[in-house]
């Protein structure tokens, strides 16, 4: 087992972590426990690589049509092809400094890329492109649409696109990247695992490439634990084969609803406190 980790290890540059190690080894048919792997890791020092942390500048601008927030963070789905989210980020070459955008558009039910476009420029072209490419992917999928306000997405033509296509548009409050968390979450470990995987990318060229080999990893090498240790590509295939679709709920984070519980206790005590006055 442990020559099997040492080998994966050194095939992605020390991406995977133990949770990430262990759906694979179980993949592939280990029988072991995630202790197990743990405990095998540490002993011989095979860590996971850190993430890259990166500073963006943000430029206001003045939206044509906005839409409510519908989606209102309920990630959960019962089958594919119900919600989509979308949104585009910037990856800027290690060696050169040169820039490229990158427009995902992710299916919620398994976390899968139904559509993303690589360019040189972030504007409406991009995420109109990423529209068209999703609708040419799953041409009668009627989704949800959601997305932040960025400008490309609040453009009259995006939005007589949505209507072409029957799909109907969702947004983020303002401000409130957490009501596109799931976007947000893909990028950002995308952009770690393409960082990790082609850690000698010396131009645009071979950024493009390395984007690919990515998104290739990712879909069908890349377990996740919400989806019971498989690919999003492994689900994806089950899903369009199968009539019913397998489930594949989200567990609460427990210390979010941890936060959330003392807010409610501040509030009622704050509000028996009135009260009594």
């Amino acid at each position: 087992m442990i020559a099997r980790i040492k080998k994966i290890s050194d095939s992605n540059h020390s991406l995977f972590g133990t949770m990430t190690m262990y759906h694979t080894l179980r993949n592939e048919g280990y029988g072991c426990g995630h202790n197990t792997v743990y405990r095998l890791m540490c002993i011989h020092d095979i860590k996971s690589s850190y993430r890259r942390r990166s500073r963006y500048n943000y430029i206001r601008s003045v939206p044509e049509q906005t839409a409510e927030n519908i989606l209102n963070r309920d990630f959960g789905t019962t089958g594919p092809n119900q919600k989509w989210c979308t949104d585009v980020t910037e990856i800027k070459g290690p060696a050169t400094g040169e820039k490229l955008y990158i427009s995902s558009m992710i299916d919620l039910y398994d976390r899968y890329p139904v559509a993303l476009e690589v360019s040189d420029r972030n504007d409406a072209f991009l995420a109109n492109q990423t529209l068209d490419k999703a609708h040419e992917t799953y041409p009668e999928a009627t989704p949800l649409i959601h997305s932040d306000r960025g400008f490309a997405y609040t453009r009259k033509v995006y939005r007589s696109k949505l209507n072409r296509y029957n799909m109907s548009q969702s947004m983020s409050r303002i401000s409130k990247c957490i009501d596109n968390g799931v976007c947000e979450g893909f990028q950002g470990q995308f952009k770690d695992m393409l960082f990790i995987l082609y850690p000698k990318i010396a131009s645009k060229d071979e950024m493009r490439a390395a984007i690919k080999g990515t998104l290739d990893y990712y879909i069908n090498h890349y377990p996740q634990k919400r989806l019971s240790g498989k690919t999003c590509g492994q689900v994806r295939k089950e899903s369009m084969e199968q009539k019913e679709c397998t489930q594949y709920p989200i567990v609460p984070a427990a210390r979010y609803v941890r936060y959330w519980n003392e807010i409610e206790a501040k509030k009622k005590r704050q509000k028996e406190i009135l009260e009594k006055k």
